[in-house]
């Protein structure tokens, strides 16, 4: 009698009972192969949160780099107009007060405005914010690739193949993992991390909202295409019960999320009887 261990419990073997110990084997296998893939399920759902937070500051600082770009662009044009007109004229000095000091001063203005936004531009280090969260994304979306690939092939791996996969997670994927995850979080503050995320949440509450609305309108919507010839053919307004009317009013989408109560009016089905025959 011999003591094999399967590396969380010690079990008999015996040279006869080959094939018990066989399908323990493959039973510890099983639950560790399952436990690795719910492991890397866990990390690509970590980096996927992670991920869509960044892009959202992207987003928001994208917005701002362009609005301010946009600005210089329009003001520039405009310094150009106004250089134009000014050497066109010949003679400024004879202008009114007014017009004189406008074409001496606004090129002034104009360009310490376009130094001034420039400066706010490079203070903010916008274009460097920008590149290092697109880079952090683009590692972002390789990394989970790798680990989707890895439970894929998980999926179909024996014995021997699942050890090399476990040891190729160990010593490549997880380090990636980390890197990855080490390189989203440079790009966000604690107060982004707080705001982004409250921002997310709003994001897919709207979601779900529009996702409940648009599944009750088709289902009201295949009901009438169904129900509604036969009714208008066989039954006036006034004959149709209130239990057998196939009509639904839409805003009653809103009323069922609301749990609110809605009395049944005759006229409503009425005049959308009227109108779809004629």
């Amino acid at each position: 009698m011999l003591m094999k261990d399967t590396g969380n419990r010690v079990f008999n073997y015996d040279e006869d009972n080959d094939p018990e110990w066989e399908a323990l084997l493959a039973q510890n296998s099983a639950l560790d192969k399952n436990s690795l893939i719910i492991r890397v399920k866990d990390k690509i759902k970590k980096v996927s949160d992670h991920r869509r937070l960044v892009e959202l500051k992207y987003h928001d600082l994208k917005w701002w780099y362009d609005i301010f770009n946009i600005f210089i662009i329009i003001i520039s044009t405009v310094l150009t107009i106004i250089e134009a007109i000014k050497n066109d004229l010949d003679d400024i000095e004879g202008l009114d007060e007014s017009k004189k000091q406008f074409f001496k001063l606004s090129p002034i203005v104009i360009s310490t405005g376009i130094g001034l936004i420039s400066s706010v531009i490079k203070f903010k280090r916008y274009q460097e914010s920008l590149e290092s969260i697109a880079r952090s994304t683009e590692k972002g979306i390789f990394t989970m690739y790798r680990m989707k690939k890895l439970i894929e092939d998980l999926h179909f791996a024996d014995d021997i193949e699942f050890k090399k996969k476990k040891q190729l997670y160990l010593d490549e994927i997880f380090n990636l993992y980390n890197q990855t995850q080490s390189e989203l979080q440079k790009t966000r503050t604690f107060t982004d991390i707080i705001y982004y995320t409250n921002k997310l949440n709003h994001i897919e509450l709207r979601g779900e909202r529009n996702n409940i609305l648009n599944t009750n309108t088709s289902k009201e919507l295949q009901l009438l295409n169904k129900d509604l010839p036969n009714t208008l053919e066989l039954q006036t307004p006034s004959s149709v019960p209130r239990s057998a009317s196939p009509y639904i009013a839409p805003h009653s989408i809103i009323n069922n999320i609301n749990d609110h109560d809605e009395q049944y009016d005759p006229n409503r089905f009425h005049n959308f009887t009227c109108a779809t025959r004629v």
